[in-house]
């Protein structure tokens, strides 16, 4: 089950603006009953911009 469906692009610019781990966050909590860690909340936000640069400059920004 996604969290977020957006595309990588959207969900980088979301990263940058320092919004995306509180977005998934709060989705959890609402899709999966239940509250996340800070640990992998804090993880998410250091890890998923890296990634989501890294897929947006091999071209698969859009997801198409």
């Amino acid at each position: 089950m996604a969290l977020v469906r957006r595309s990588a692009a959207d969900l980088l610019a979301e990263a940058k603006a320092d919004r995306l781990h509180v977005l998934l966050s709060e989705q959890a909590g609402h899709q999966l009953d239940s509250r996340v860690g800070l640990s992998e909340v804090r993880s998410w936000q250091r890890s998923l911009p890296v990634l989501l640069g890294d897929l947006v400059d091999a071209g698969l920004a859009t997801g198409t």
